[in-house]
């Protein structure tokens, strides 16, 4: 994945720490960046940076001012080895560039690093990895914890690596081989918090049971699609479903996108794109590398798609059509995909992908949802929660007094009512949601003078939209809502 964006010139300076033991290996290939390599681009400006916009942020997050940090490549290596290999290949990682981070952007992507200009490149075999970020724990109780001191060692103390040390315990008796994967869920993976109904439901204003059974039916179907009418919280509620459905709020197994109707199969899977040398390359798209990446782990991840229903989905989705069904994944399902070259590139959906869809039932300007893709997902309608106890709480605890969410919860009430019942024109999906009266800001005095300001400024265009050949209708209703 190209990313070519500048650094961002808001950066946000963290406060001085102490000195903590933290030690980092990362990547620098950049796949359609010319060079690819970025280690010299990034030693000249003092920096190293992310190449991936949605991926790793929370970890770039982590990385402190005094870290140490080094660039690696990855590779394996059986001729001229300086040791004997005994016949066996071994990986390697070549060690770049090394110096101590001075500070953190606050971006997701980007530190400033003080490199060490005199350091020379050096190689280090056995016990490596492949990840883009590895942050190597110096925690006692790590299980490799011998062999990463003396990575630490070789690369950031320049202690030469004993070769026949770790010959003998790879390939004679101890340890054999350590497998990627077991890199990347003991000196890669966060500790990320535990997440429970309890912090899924906290100011929420749904039932815990509803919230659960949108869970239940996201574990059993693996795609999902929220609709409701405007105002019913279905983007606030996405990310927390998937972080209960994984158990922990881990924001690197989460991606969220937006369809609009110019959105292409090319953008969501692969497809030829333009680069700086005037010619084309085949580029992966954001799922593409979403399900690459989930392929890796055992892990729950979970793709966010938001106005699902404005793009084209038999356009965009393409073969997915029938590897997103929850029996067709896995290796076992791949096909090659359409800008295959010689079917070299078979594709298949991981069985820890869960999709989630949200849906507008009130944008009439969309069309209806493809009926190949309907059947592929579970559908859960949102409703507006003015009638529960927590979204009367709300209001209170926010400082609006009883007769104004009386008046709040009635009037509204009987707004949707009418709404709902007017199945020629609109019907319930049409229904106005709770969220309206529910300010981000905590500066927002909850007053006579907000709720007429909501009414005129968001509520009534919607009411004029919908009635939009009978504003004489729509006048009445909102003089009834302010009286």
């Amino acid at each position: 994945q190209q990313h070519t964006d500048p650094p961002d010139e808001h950066t946000t300076v963290l406060p001085k720490k102490k000195q903590v033991n933290n030690y980092w290996l990362v990547g620098a290939w950049w796949d359609e960046r010319k060079p690819q390599n970025q280690t010299k681009r990034f030693v000249d400006e003092g920096i190293w940076k992310n190449g991936y916009e949605n991926k790793y942020a929370e970890l770039v997050h982590r990385m402190q001012p005094g870290d140490k940090i080094a660039i690696k490549a990855s590779a394996t290596q059986k001729l001229d080895l300086p040791f004997d290999a005994r016949g066996n290949t071994a990986s390697k990682m070549i060690v770049k560039a090394r110096g101590t981070i001075l500070r953190n952007h606050g971006d997701g992507r980007t530190v400033d690093v003080e490199w060490e200009m005199d350091f020379k490149q050096r190689n280090w075999y056995f016990y490596t990895g492949r990840a883009t970020i590895w942050r190597l724990q110096t925690e006692d109780t790590y299980k490799h914890k011998e062999l990463l001191d003396k990575l630490i060692d070789f690369v950031w103390n320049d202690v030469p690596q004993d070769y026949e040390w770790f010959a003998s315990r790879w390939w004679d008796t101890e340890i054999k081989e350590i497998e990627e994967e077991e890199l990347l869920e003991t000196a890669f993976t966060i500790d990320w918090p535990e997440y429970t109904i309890e912090d899924a439901t906290h100011d929420i204003f749904m039932p815990a049971k509803d919230f659960s059974s949108i869970v239940d039916n996201l574990n059993r179907k693996k795609n999902v699609i929220l609709q409701g009418p405007p105002g019913v919280g279905k983007t606030y509620l996405a990310k927390r479903l998937a972080y209960l459905l994984m158990g922990h709020k881990d924001q690197s197994r989460v991606e969220m996108i937006q369809f609009h109707q110019s959105y292409a199969y090319e953008d969501f899977i692969q497809g030829w794109r333009p680069t700086e040398d005037g010619g084309f390359s085949l580029r992966n798209g954001i799922f593409h590398t979403f399900c690459k990446a989930a392929s890796l782990s055992d892990q729950k991840h979970v793709f966010i798609i938001d106005e699902i229903n404005r793009g084209n989905l038999s356009r965009i989705f393409g073969e997915l059509m029938m590897l997103i069904e929850s029996d067709k994944r896995g290796p076992d399902f791949s096909i090659p995909l359409t800008y295959s070259k010689n079917g070299d590139d078979d594709f298949y959906v991981p069985k820890n992908v869960y999709v989630m869809g949200l849906m507008n039932t009130a944008d009439r300007s969309l069309a209806m949802v493809d009926y190949a893709l309907r059947r592929r997902f579970t559908f859960m309608t949102l409703k507006p929660q003015f009638e529960s106890d927590s979204f009367q709480e709300h209001l209170r605890n926010r400082g609006a007094d009883k007769q104004l969410v009386a008046k709040i919860v009635n009037r509204m009430m009987r707004l949707n009512d009418e709404i709902a019942l007017d199945t020629k024109n609109l019907g319930p999906g049409y229904v106005v949601g709770h969220s309206f009266f529910c300010p981000s800001s905590t500066e927002i005095a909850l007053d006579e003078d907000w709720y007429t300001t909501v009414i005129n400024n968001e509520v009534a265009p919607l009411l004029y939209e919908y009635w939009f050949d009978d504003p004489n209708k729509v006048d009445s209703m909102v003089e009834s809502l302010l009286e």
